[in-house]
């Protein structure tokens, strides 16, 4: 007798997406998802918890006893008393399945114990579907009546879209406890993101062209194969529909934090999940989506702005005259300082949506002519021009109402009086 409860607690401990889909299906079929899930997590614990111990010969021991079993489970000689492996025994019993995805999973568990660098997009794609395209294989005999090679590759492709976002999602929860950065090296490279911005959670514009290039590569997976859902048991179709949607939603919520996946975990509550399948995720994604590109400018050399300058500054720009609270200025270290680029983040939570600015250093001749949504302000500390960049969103008020609950007219007033407001 399987003990489904068992089952039940473990999917809605670790993945509740999936579990609250879930609930919309026949019981039969919530139960054989519940096992396969099981499984799935404990591949994963296994990853997870070798970034703790640290010890890779235990992780890869304990990888290939998993292997082992589920061989036994799927041949239907499985006598041990490892609920897990007795669910998958019963299940593999119901439907023909191909141990092939099952044996992925591990495969990808695989390379994060062996630390295997993603040194490129290729590599991502590989690696998302070791971890999670062979997820929706492995249910594909459970949730398709067509056994065609096209949906198969959706079922696959289904399960990279949702590994890209989890890895968009915990940037900052994958390089503080497994020193592990998912993003490919190349594309670290093309947007110049190195591993100090990770380290010190530096949101910069570039970073934010490469959290959005990665997005859309998501967003593609998604829509190019949604459209295979018609082709799914007439019963599945919503909960896989749902939880693709969802997933979706994390996407805007990374917008909705203003990009910072590094020193926050966006999160969908049921709420707003309720919501997503009323309206429309593109509709939102333009709204919070940064309209327009801007780049900083680069520089041959680095001039010297040491701590007590910029927190005398901090200081002065704190007392404005104006409704905006006591922000932090991130003053660089030594790695920071090496770079030829400096850019000091500096945050404010303004009527409880954060404005992010950017400080920039240069000469006073190499002022350029920014967007007409920008604003800047001006401070000249021995010689040095430090200026204050920062860039309004082109939204209509009553958008910014509606999604930001917040006066944007206050909002408005408040920066314009603080732009004119002379030294």
């Amino acid at each position: 007798m399987v003990d489904y409860k068992f089952f039940e607690k473990i999917i809605s401990k670790h993945a509740n997406t999936f579990y609250l889909a879930s609930l919309s299906l026949p019981k039969h079929l919530r139960y054989d998802f519940w096992v396969i899930y099981s499984y799935c997590r404990l591949v994963d614990e296994i990853a997870d918890n070798f970034f703790i111990i640290n010890d890779k010969q235990k992780a890869l021991d304990e990888i290939y006893q998993i292997k082992e079993n589920l061989i036994l489970a799927f041949e239907g000689n499985y006598n041990k008393d490892n609920k897990i492996f007795l669910g998958l025994k019963e299940v593999f019993k119901k439907y023909k399945f191909d141990i092939k995805p099952f044996l992925e999973l591990i495969e990808g568990a695989i390379w994060d114990i062996e630390g295997i660098e993603i040194k490129n997009l290729n590599d991502l794609i590989n690696y998302s579907k070791l971890v999670a395209g062979s997820v929706g294989a492995m249910l594909f005999p459970i949730i398709s009546n067509y056994k065609n090679e096209e949906i198969l590759k959706s079922a696959y492709n289904f399960g990279i879209f949702m590994q890209i976002v989890n890895i968009l999602r915990d940037v900052g929860e994958d390089y503080k406890i497994r020193k592990r950065i998912y993003i490919p090296r190349t594309i670290l490279k093309d947007f110049s993101i190195k591993e100090f911005h990770i380290k010190h959670g530096l949101i910069t514009p570039n970073y934010i062209d490469m959290l959005e290039f990665l997005m859309e590569i998501a967003e593609k997976l998604f829509y190019e194969n949604v459209d295979k859902i018609k082709f799914l048991r007439e019963e599945i179709r919503e909960a896989i529909y749902r939880a693709g949607i969802w997933y979706l939603e994390i996407l805007n919520a990374i917008r909705f934090n203003d990009y910072d996946n590094i020193n926050k975990r966006a999160y969908v509550n049921r709420f707003f999940k309720f919501l997503s399948l009323f309206f429309d995720y593109k509709i939102k994604k333009e709204i919070l989506k940064r309209t327009k590109k801007f780049k900083f400018l680069k520089f041959e050399e680095k001039f010297d702005v040491k701590k007590d300058v910029i927190v005398n500054f901090h200081s002065d720009f704190s007392n404005a005259n104006v409704n905006l609270p006591f922000g932090k200025i991130i003053v660089s270290d030594a790695k920071i300082e090496s770079e030829k680029i400096i850019d000091f983040l500096v945050d404010f939570k303004i009527f409880r949506k954060k404005l992010t600015l950017y400080i920039i250093e240069f000469n006073e001749n190499e002022l350029v002519d920014y967007f007409e949504n920008w604003f800047h302000i001006h401070r000249f500390y021995d010689n040095k021009v430090i200026e204050i960049v920062g860039y309004k969103l082109p939204i209509p008020e009553f958008l910014m109402k509606l999604f930001f609950n917040i006066r944007y007219k206050r909002l408005k007033n408040a920066i314009n009086k603080y732009i004119f407001k002379r030294f």
